[in-house]
């Protein structure tokens, strides 16, 4: 689905649970330019975590009960959290602990979720979209919208700025 290579950037400090997975995890989950040095992976299925190219994921926790796919130029902020499991409700004690659905989370190409954001379960972010720092994400964030709250609700739209043929760039280059 992604294209992947065997260039991986992760770093030392990486805390990835299970350290017997490690090794697989390197070779299963391969990265191309993308950065997760400082992601807490809870690993229970090493399979389940895919990433595109040019990634950045920070300080995040990503939860891989059920399938979590990042798509290329997605940024995370500081301190995200990306849940795919719960527990069901409707079971009762010791059964309620271990009784785990687990939904898939996909991120658009190009979506910033930005710090302290918590995306739950089952939701979608569209392409290009940004969800505010602190956001909690249930659902669908339609393609090019900035979302913000809890829950979150949509506050405005990704306005491209493309620039034109006439477009000066020279105040950008070094003097």
């Amino acid at each position: 689905m992604f294209p992947f290579s065997a260039h991986s950037v992760l770093a030392a400090f990486t805390r990835i649970r299970h350290r017997r997975d490690y090794r697989r995890f390197l070779s299963d989950c391969k990265l191309r330019n993308s950065d997760l040095s400082k992601a807490t992976i809870n690993l229970r299925n090493y399979a389940h975590l895919r990433v595109g190219s040019d990634v950045v994921v920070n300080d995040a926790f990503l939860d891989t009960n059920g399938p979590i796919e990042i798509e290329n130029f997605v940024f995370f902020g500081w301190q995200v959290k990306v849940l795919t499991g719960s527990h069901d409700y409707a079971k009762l004690d010791r059964e309620r602990q271990f009784a785990i659905i687990s939904r898939p989370v996909r991120i658009r190409q190009g979506a910033w979720i930005c710090s302290y954001a918590i995306l739950l379960p089952g939701c979608e972010i569209g392409e290009h979209s940004v969800v505010s720092a602190g956001s909690v994400v249930r659902g669908i964030v339609r393609p090019f919208s900035i979302v913000a709250g809890n829950p979150a609700r949509q506050v405005g739209d990704v306005k491209p700025q493309l620039p034109g043929p006439n477009h000066d760039t020279s105040d950008l280059l070094p003097r």
